[in-house]
């Protein structure tokens, strides 16, 4: 991030940035709140932008996202569910709860069960994969780039079958990082399979019934039967890279398909029903337990263990980054020190960042949740684009871009820490 305007906290003494400096430093728009405690407990929001520039609709706190990868939580948390019930064992190989009518329902009738097999290897040998290797990024299930774009098929089993003939990009299990969305998509239509529901059933009654979540849902054709008017569609901002303050043209960005997307990024809610599912799940105190979401701590432990190291600080769990300082095994921590997310589908970039308290409480959450790109051309190079060769993803793609959510609640988060929590209202 850029350097910031300091703010003197007269609180502490210390030289603090403030949240609204680090909104206008990034040029940000969308949604940005700090939450101290507990959910309702605001001791920042701003609300910037529209829900829908073509129809000049301003933006509220109310406004709905689509979450993108925040949706992963909710199928990391329904799986976890049905660990709890005894319906699976989140051990067990996939392809154990897998037989011929699942793979004719991929798309792939006549054969017996998924067989993927690691790239490059000359003996084509089928490969298992465990339900916690597909939660925790190790399933190593190539996924393709533009794969968000491919029209809903009408199922989640569907949605899966674009991806049953890929390779595996290394050994599941192996410790390996790799980000995989097709993994998510198939832990999607296991929760489906095993809990005898649609996604967006299971979904509406088991967490974001529980948890009052009134603006959380998973609609898979897009808004194509049901018009949500408090849903934000995606844009484009191009400012002048020589006069950061000048917009040179704003355009419509195509999202995606978040039918095919499924539970790897499909789901749309907002930031006071994603700050609920924080401070409720995420509360390591003895008399809470992830309660009503679960019912044994063993289980809120399990979710949030650091399984897959992505670098530094920073290690996958299942469904969510935690975050464990650096000194002594971080597998074998506890309880994490920080538990983010950070979801990203074209345009739209959700972050949810908490703080978690030295006794297990969930302590400060700060939120990033926008949904307008910003680049930095010169007028000429936006110009010259307009005539371009070049597919509108790679011009882009060159030119320079404004800091991402995930920097923005950090900041956030620092800000609060610093000033301790002055001059935030």
């Amino acid at each position: 991030m850029a350097a910031l305007l300091l703010l003197l906290s007269s609180a502490t003494g210390k030289e603090c940035t403030s949240p609204r400096e680090i909104l206008a430093e990034a040029n940000f728009s969308g949604l940005a709140t700090i939450r101290v405690g507990a959910a309702g407990n605001s001791a920042f929001s701003a609300a910037s932008g529209f829900v829908d520039r073509r129809e000049s609709a301003p933006l509220t706190l109310g406004a709905r996202y689509q979450i993108a990868s925040n949706s992963k939580l909710f199928v990391a948390v329904g799986l976890h569910q049905l660990h709890e019930q005894g319906v699976v064992d989140l051990s067990d190989p996939v392809q154990a709860h897998l037989g011929p009518s699942d793979m004719a329902a991929f798309g792939y009738a006549g054969q017996q069960n998924y067989c993927p097999v690691v790239q490059g290897d000359p003996t084509g040998t089928c490969r298992n994969i465990t339900f916690i290797q597909l939660l925790s990024m190790q399933s190593c299930i190539l996924g393709e780039p533009r794969s968000n774009y491919i029209p809903y098929a009408g199922t989640q089993a569907a949605a899966f079958g674009a991806f049953v003939g890929q390779p595996l990009v290394c050994e599941p299990g192996s410790g390996a990082y790799y980000y995989s969305n097709p993994g998510f998509i198939l832990a999607g239509y296991m929760l489906e399979k095993l809990s005898g529901k649609l996604l967006q059933d299971y979904i509406a009654e088991r967490i974001a019934g529980p948890l009052g979540l009134g603006d959380t849902y998973f609609d898979p054709f897009n808004g194509r039967y049901d018009f949500d008017p408090k849903f934000v569609e995606g844009s484009y901002r191009f400012l002048d890279h020589e006069s950061p303050n000048t917009t040179l043209a704003r355009g419509w960005c195509n999202t995606g398909e978040r039918g095919s997307m499924g539970g790897s990024g499909g789901l749309a809610s907002t930031v006071d029903d994603e700050a609920m599912l924080y401070f409720s799940l995420f509360n390591f105190t003895a008399g809470s337990v992830g309660a009503p979401l679960f019912k044994s701590r063993t289980t809120l432990l399990a979710l949030v263990a650091p399984r897959t190291s992505m670098g530094s600080d920073n290690y996958y769990a299942q469904g969510v980054v935690v975050v464990v300082p650096g000194g002594g095994d971080p597998f074998n921590v506890t309880i994490p020190s920080y538990i983010t997310y950070t979801g990203e589908v074209n345009c739209v970039s959700t972050t949810n960042y908490l703080r978690v308290a030295a006794g297990g409480s969930p302590a400060v959450l700060s939120q990033a949740f926008s949904a307008v790109e910003v680049y930095y051309p010169t007028s000429d190079e936006l110009r010259a684009a307009r005539t371009s060769p070049k597919d509108f993803y790679t011009q882009v793609s060159e030119w320079p871009k404004a800091t991402d959510t995930n920097a923005v609640a950090i900041a956030l988060e620092q800000s609060y820490n610093c000033s301790g929590g002055a001059g935030h209202r």
